[in-house]
């Protein structure tokens, strides 16, 4: 997570398993991180964050 915030990149996260897998991802939920269950949608997320990066450059 130090990591996340000095770069100031945002992290998503694909968790897709059994107990103890859910137990880190809501770990990682409590600190901000989205967390999705299926790859697709954490590639829709971060694809959505990428567009909405090039709409802020352009819009200055």
């Amino acid at each position: 997570m130090a990591a996340m915030r000095s770069y100031g990149k945002p992290i998503v996260c694909c968790a897709a398993g059994g107990p103890y897998t859910h137990e880190q991802a809501r770990r990682l939920e409590e600190l901000g991180v989205p967390v999705y269950p299926i790859p697709e949608r954490a590639v829709a997320a971060a694809y959505a964050l990428v567009a909405y990066g090039r709409i802020r450059r352009e819009l200055g």
